[in-house]
């Protein structure tokens, strides 16, 4: 279906729900029928009141009715277009498209179909060999020269002034060149699938139409698809095997367009857009933020009462473990030099091997009323004529004459001074004798100096 330049008019293809084709003429503020031509698919405008259509059984023929002639070539879906006086199309894609002029010779381009021809002069042609668009200029074309004709991949080109549209091979992205000379931008929408885009220009504002996903129409200004902010306005769901469309701008209102669509049962449904109010944004809605869940205070912990500890039950005696020995004087630790009194009372306890008899106390060795320096004296001397080897620092002894001079004799003299000077314990200075002869030599054995 198309609009006249005009757009007082609209043509279609009506039956495709069912019932005999027909090509309808009707007016397009109203609705009305103007004119039923006989059937014939994809009418365009030569003229005010001339189209020409692919006719039902690809012969050529023409007809007449309420005062609009239409021309019926034989072409194949999508091989035909006209538009200011020029026709396109190719009977057989392998001959390719012919276009056709009053006054002028016809022009064909081997090798190629589906012609799209813009008001200007230029014509969109894709390759039958690749697949690609191309863009070629006619004679005395108007629109400005492309630096690359080359539009890639594509199909269904629709134009509108200057300004050319097409889809994307493979399907899902729609595509545009403001003018040929401009370069190509996509005009697809984020996140959606996009297709069979119709441009309008009105003369101030450059609108693209498209479908979207499956079967929404919307329409978006140009500028707005060029920064893919979202923004169009949504006209209706349609889709269906014969689905067609087109725009408009309705006469005398710049805020409306004039929308042309078939339903999918083939009827023509033609609707205003207001595109003063504001669009609706097609991008997915970002999910809206939770507030973050308030955080609950941790409970404190119960106090832990400890449990008492279980009382160890001392194991019951081995009676048949034989009975621990009283300590030797074998076991008697050789670096010890000082053990207090008490101790060595505990040790001297019923010690056969110290001569002291079980039940016989140390009190009843030494007897009552001395100190423990004097215990120890009558201990240590004791011990040293028993088993000197393992007592020789334990001591201490009375620090008199007599006891320093038992120290000396039995070898001890120099444990016992360190024993002294630690406790600020002095000996009795030697009585004043007369020297004897000096005899010599001095000798030494280990610590101690000797004489002959």
């Amino acid at each position: 279906m198309r609009f006249n330049a005009a757009a007082t008019a609209l043509a279609y293809t009506n039956g495709y729900g069912g019932g005999t084709l027909s090509i309808a003429v009707v007016d397009t503020a109203t609705g009305l029928p103007l004119a039923v031509l006989p059937g014939g698919h994809d009418p365009r405008w030569l003229g005010p009141t001339t189209l020409v259509a692919r006719s039902l059984d690809g012969a050529k023929s023409e007809a007449n009715a309420g005062g609009y002639l239409c021309h019926y070539v034989g072409a194949n879906d999508g091989d035909m277009d006209a538009i200011a006086g020029r026709a396109a199309y190719t009977a057989d894609r392998s001959s390719g498209v012919t276009v056709y002029a009053p006054a002028l010779l016809a022009r064909t381009f081997p090798g190629t179909f589906e012609p799209a021809l813009s008001a200007g002069g230029t014509i969109a042609l894709r390759d039958l060999a690749s697949g690609a668009v191309r863009l070629e200029r006619l004679d005395g074309c108007s629109d400005p020269a492309a630096a690359d004709p080359n539009l890639g991949p594509a199909t269904r080109a629709r134009w509108s002034g200057g300004t050319v549209v097409w889809d994307s091979l493979p399907y899902g992205r729609i595509l545009g060149r403001s003018t040929p000379d401009q370069p190509t931008i996509d005009l697809s929408v984020p996140g959606h699938g996009c297709s069979m885009p119709v441009a309008l220009w009105t003369g101030a504002i450059l609108y693209v139409g498209f479908v979207v996903d499956d079967g929404l129409l919307s329409v978006a200004v140009w500028d707005g698809l060029v920064r893919q902010d979202g923004a169009a306005w949504l006209v209706a769901t349609s889709g269906g095997s014969a689905f067609d469309w087109d725009l408009a701008v309705v006469a005398g209102d710049a805020g409306r367009l004039r929308v042309a669509y078939l339903s999918p049962a083939g009827a023509l449904v033609l609707t205003t857009l207001d595109v003063a109010a504001p669009p609706a944004s097609l991008l997915p809605e970002a999910p809206e933020p939770k507030p973050p869940e308030p955080i609950e205070p941790p409970e404190p912990p119960e106090p832990e009462t400890p449990e008492p500890p279980e009382p160890e039950t001392p194991e019951p005696p081995d009676p048949e473990a034989p009975e621990m020995a009283l300590p030797t004087v074998d076991m008697i630790p050789r670096d010890q030099t000082v053990m207090a009194a008490d101790a060595i009372d505990q040790y001297l306890i019923g010690n056969p091997r110290l001569g002291l008899a079980a039940g016989i106390w140390p009190a009843d060795f030494y007897g009552d009323g001395i100190g423990n320096a004097e215990r120890l004296d009558v201990v240590s001397a004791y011990l040293i004529g028993t088993w000197c080897p393992y007592v020789c620092s334990l001591g201490p002894f009375p620090g008199d004459a007599a006891g320093w001079e038992t120290r000396r004799n039995l070898g001890l003299d120099h444990t016992f001074h360190v024993i002294e000077a630690e406790r600020g314990e002095k000996p009795a200075p030697p009585e004043a004798g007369v020297a004897g002869p000096v005899r010599g030599p001095i000798g030494t054995d280990r610590r101690f100096f000797t004489v002959p």
